[in-house]
Formats: structure tokens, sequence, C-alpha cells
């Protein structure tokens, strides 16, 4: 698409030109203030061009306009993650996402009851979606997208031709299971009668596809190893994990108030946790030979999900102080980025989260030395075999964050803690990136200004973006 649409062509020099200063800036030695000024210029000017065109071919509103905007709002998400601008990267998300409701039906063949395959440029953000789920609220949640994605009526497949194939099912099944949940942390089960029969149904529904899903791919996955490359064996690796995941969020989700029932799934936390370990164990040798040939390890950028949504769950819904010191300590030592989520700034919340919970409660199976992220929990002393369970009371729950929106924003995160009462407090942290610095918060900012604008003609959009000065 970029060599024929212009606007595409400006948005991929702008992620180009961004790719490149990050990683020059990550080279402490080749540094140069007036290179990294003139690439900045770079950026913005690819950037600023793109959006004028955006704004001109959005004028005639025909499908192939709006999908050129939207692949340009892709590469604008990609932008910002990789300038570490993450709010306004998600609100150009949700901007694709509005888009998406312009686009025509996908049709069905009449003999088939299959769905059709997902239009790429809508897998590419329905994956962005998945990806940004458990650290933002959820971008499709005032969107009307039925028409595109397929939401809690899925039809599993019982073969996957492919293995991308698998991971598409997999990921539509995992966006219905964050609608579900956003449906139950709206309405809960005793608001009405009907409203609980629909939720439990939904919810029934997606532990089934989720159960085929797994058969399917248990069934066909030993006939691909052999035809797949090195970095789709590690996508092979990865997407039980997620399946893992999404069993514990489908059938924890309409208890939103009961923390304490993600205790009794304590071997699938342990599950996840095996498998992120061999994951790493498997991709080390690809890493090594990356790095070998001139990929610097201090910027290490995929917009494409891996192991840190799972583990930052882990970290946060895991209360086995074992298990859930594991999980933060592979973020911890880790330094990559995945879209909009970063390893050591996912371990910041779900070591703060843990700390605001355990207070003094573990004091006698931890000894004041022994890190919050340890890698070797075992290493710490250990007073018995099974520790003991933490208390309702003691957990935090809603967690919602708001991460920075350039080098030097902090990162903000709001909860509810119980009273002795039983009654709900809110409270903000803010964590000053830089310092690496826990404070009390001091409010919640105000959300990014780039974002889909209406026109006058309600069934129409633009598509424009204030960047700033403080785009420097």
């Amino acid at each position: 698409m970029s060599s024929t649409e212009p606007a595409v062509l400006h948005a991929m020099l702008a992620l180009a030109s961004a790719h490149q200063v990050e990683l020059n800036g990550s080279k402490t030695d080749e540094y140069r203030p007036l290179d990294h000024g003139v690439r900045e210029c770079n950026i913005l000017r690819h950037y600023n061009k793109s959006i004028t065109l955006l704004n001109t071919n959005l004028s005639s509103q025909n499908p192939t306009s709006i999908r050129v905007a939207i692949a340009s709002c892709v590469l604008f998400v990609c932008v910002e993650f990789v300038r570490r601008r993450f709010e306004t990267g998600y609100a150009h998300l949700r901007s694709g996402l509005k888009l998406l409701e312009q686009l025509p039906r996908p049709s069905k063949h009449a003999d088939s009851e299959v769905c059709p395959p997902l239009d790429a440029l809508v897998e590419a953000l329905l994956r962005l979606d998945v990806q940004t789920r458990l650290v933002k609220t959820a971008a499709l949640q005032n969107a009307k997208l039925s028409a595109q994605i397929p939401r809690l009526d899925i039809i599993v497949l019982t073969s996957f031709v492919s293995l991308d194939g698998a991971r598409q099912q997999l990921d539509t099944i995992l966006s219905a299971v964050y609608e579900l949940q956003e449906r139950a942390r709206r309405q809960t089960l005793e608001d009405n009668v009907s409203h609980a029969f629909e939720l439990l149904s939904a919810q029934q529904r997606l532990k089934n596809d989720l159960s085929v899903w797994l058969q399917t791919f248990n069934r066909v996955k030993g006939s691909w190893w052999t035809n797949l490359s090195s970095k789709e064996k590690v996508a092979y690796h990865l997407i039980p994990i997620y399946h893992t995941m999404a069993q514990i969020i489908v059938d924890t989700t309409l208890q939103p108030a009961n923390e304490s029932i993600y205790d009794k799934h304590l071997r699938q936390f342990e599950s996840i946790i095996s498998l992120s370990q061999s994951l790493l164990t498997f991709a080390l040798p690809m890493m090594v030979e990356e790095m070998a040939y001139g990929l610097h390890p201090g910027f290490n950028f995929t917009a494409d999900m891996g192991i840190i949504p799972p583990l930052y769950f882990v970290g946060l819904k895991c209360r086995n102080p074992y298990i859930r010191r594991q999980a933060i300590g592979v973020l911890a030592t880790d330094e990559h980025q995945e879209g909009i989520w970063d390893a050591p700034m996912a371990a910041a919340i779900a070591s703060e989260v843990m700390r605001l919970e355990e207070a003094n409660f573990y004091d006698d199976l931890f000894s004041k030395s022994c890190d919050a992220a340890s890698t070797a929990p075992k290493k710490c002393k250990s007073g018995t075999p099974v520790p003991p369970i933490l208390p309702e009371n003691c957990r935090v729950r809603d967690i919602q964050v708001h991460l920075p929106d350039g080098a030097a924003d902090d990162l903000i995160m709001s909860g509810k803690s119980m009273r002795s009462n039983g009654s709900l407090e809110s409270f903000t942290r803010r964590f000053n990136v830089k310092d690496r610095i826990w404070q009390s918060g001091f409010g919640w900012p105000t959300s990014a200004s780039s974002q889909l604008s209406p026109s006058s003609d309600s069934s129409k959009a633009s598509y424009s973006l204030d960047i700033g000065l403080d785009f420097f």
C-alpha cells in the first residue's frame, strides 16, 4: 500500500525515523545531538505530511480512503509506542477502531456457517486492542464494531490451516473474553435476572470455545513444526500462554468483586511461568545471533504481543508469593518493549501492587534483603512449605494505569483497596520513571490530544491530530 498511497508512505517514513532515533539514543557512545535533532525533524515532517494527506483523502468517504487511514493509523500507533508516548498511541488506536465502523461488512458465503477470515487491517487493530486490554480500559467499549470483529458469537474452527490461523482465532476469542469482562464490570449479576442469564450463557460459550480451540490446536500442531521458521516457533511456544491466561480470565470474570477467586487457578499461574521460561530458553540462541549481527540490546521493540502481558497478569492476580515473585522477576530483568508494554514499567506496577497488598504479611517467608522481584524466591528464607493465603481485605482491585506520554512524564496508577468495614476506597500512586520512585498520586491527567474528530455529518469522520510543540 505504501507504494501507491503517499499517506501510508509518509507514516512508514515517520516510523523508520522514530526507530532510528531510539536506536541511536540507546547507543550512548555514538550519540550526536545534531543528528538526533535532524531525525526528530524528519519524524515531524513525515508525520504532518501523512496527516495532511489523510484529512484530504477522507473527505471522499469511500472504502479505499478509509482503509488508507486505518493503515496509517496502525503506523501512527507504532510511532508513538516507539517514542514511548503511550497515551497518544492509545488514542490513535481508538481512532483506528472507530474508523473500522465505516468499512463494509465482510460477506459470508450462503452455504457456510464459518465467519470469513479477518481482513489484515482489522486483524492488526484487533491484535493491538487485545494487547492493550490488561493495562488500559477497553478501547472498543463504546465502538459498534460487530460488523467487523466477531464478538461473543464466535464459531471456532475445528481445523487450522496454519499457525497464523490458530493465533487469529485465539485473538478473536480473547477479544470476546475481554468484552465479557467489561460487560461484567459495568453491570453485576445481581442487577437483573435476564442480564445474569446472558452473562452466564456467554461465559459458558467462551469456555467451550477455548476448549474446542485447544483440542484443535493440540491435534494439528505436530504437523507444523518442521515447516516453521525460527520466529514462528517462538510464536508456537507463545500461543498456549495466552490460551491459559484466557481460561483464567473467563472463569473469574463474572465475579469482579471477588479477588480470592483467582486462588483456585494456582496451577494455571504456574503453567504461565513455566511456559514463559521455556519460551525464553528457546528464544535465547536467536537473541544471541541477532546481537552478533549488530542488534543493540539497549533498544528492542516489537509491535506484537509477547510474554509481558501474561507475566504482568500473574504479577497482579496470583497471590502466591513465590509464583508472583517469579513473574515480576522475569519482567524486572527484561528490557524489551512489546507495543504498549514496557517490561520494566510492567514490573514496577506489579511490584507496587504486591507491596501494597502484602505489607508485612509475608515477613516470615522473606527476609528484608530478599528483593520484591527476586528471580529466585527459593533462595529467600521460607518458614512454611505452603504460604498462608493473603486475606481478601488485603487485596487491591480495579487497577487502572495512565502510562507516560513522553520521556519526562510519570506513570500513574489508580485502584481500590478495602477498608476494615468492607467498603472500597480509591487510591492513586505516581511513579517517577526516571528515578524509579513511587509517590502518592496527585490526580488523573487529561487524555491525549490525538483523537478521531466527527464532522458535522455524524455518519462520516475526519482524522485530525494536534501534535503541538511538545512533540519534541
